[in-house]
């Protein structure tokens, strides 16, 4: 039996965790990825009185015990926000909602290194939380209100975004709710009252940040329009058109971004700021964030990084 030293939860699609994976392989490190999409396909026992968890997947068995497991990479979100769609059965809402109940409650294994734990990943994917977190090390944060009202505040543009991801499905297909500009005449054509909208202010003529921070190493990437054209909305909507270039960020900035990373006891995050006449402005943090893409840009192997603070 094969004693487990770093532990993977990921998908089999993930192709952020084949990057680490393949660095670990290499390194011959004692590691288990274990997939949420393919719990059902493993022998599993946990056994709560001796404190040891057995994973077998095909021929070979593993062990999963605190005197062993020194880390974990955490790459899942907190709860499956598609478990409960209507259009999946009884059976698989009820597999799906307690496989991811399981998945959580790995953070049994308090004692090894988490990146990042789940308890703490549900605390930092609140976005109201977020903002008060950031003002209160240092960041400036857009004017901000979420209302089911029609709100008046805002005398021109501004921007409206969901509190939480949106992935909608129907029968043509999936859609995605991004950060959109809107006006007072716009919005006021829609009934808003059945769910909560975040409000922001919108700062124009701003450079969009994304910092990916493992550990306390932070990498900084500013993100530029191929033809040199300022990206007034969501950039995500132009991701085939964008550039990500290394930015230095002032000493300030790097220590805020410290301290709400320790103030959410986070080993890994991607940040989204904006930078605009010198000021910098936070807009959120995700602890499950995506960091592959980023690959392309940065001399500095990310995936190397997190391998090597997995230890």
């Amino acid at each position: 039996m094969t004693k487990v030293e770093t532990l993977i939860i990921s998908d089999r699609l993930d192709f952020a965790t084949d990057y680490v994976t393949t660095i670990l392989e290499v390194a011959r490190a004692g590691y288990l990825r274990i997939n949420r999409d393919a719990l059902s396909e493993y022998r599993i026992i946990l056994d709560l009185s001796k404190e040891c968890l057995i994973i077998g997947i095909d021929e070979d068995e593993y062990e999963i015990s605190d005197s062993s497991l020194k880390s974990v990479y955490y790459r899942a979100p907190t709860f499956l926000r598609e478990t409960f769609l209507s259009n999946n059965s009884i059976d698989v809402q009820l597999e799906s909602s307690q496989w991811m109940a399981f998945v959580r409650n790995l953070c049994y294994f308090e004692n090894a290194r988490w990146m990042n734990n789940p308890i703490n990943i549900f605390r930092c994917e609140n976005k109201m939380l977020q903002l008060r977190i950031a003002k209160r090390n240092g960041f400036l944060i857009p004017e901000t209100y979420v209302s089911n009202r029609h709100l008046s505040y805002f005398s021109n543009e501004y921007i409206i975004k969901s509190i939480d991801t949106v992935v909608l499905k129907d029968d043509k297909g999936e859609a995605f709710f991004y950060t959109n500009i809107i006006d007072n005449d716009e919005i006021s054509k829609y009934s808003i009252n059945t769910a909560p909208i975040f409000f922001q202010e919108y700062l124009k003529n701003k450079l969009d940040i994304r910092i990916t921070v493992i550990g306390k190493k932070i990498f900084p990437f500013g993100i530029y329009s191929k033809d040199g054209s300022i990206i007034e909305d969501d950039w995500r909507k132009h991701k085939d058109d964008v550039v990500f270039k290394k930015i230095e960020l002032p000493n300030d900035i790097s220590n805020a971004v410290i301290k709400i990373m320790t103030e959410f006891d986070l080993n890994f995050a991607g940040i989204d700021l904006i930078k605009l006449n010198n000021k910098y402005y936070f807009l959120e943090i995700n602890p499950t964030g995506e960091w592959a893409w980023l690959m392309n840009y940065c001399e500095d192997k990310l995936d190397y990084e997190i391998a090597n603070w997995l230890g």
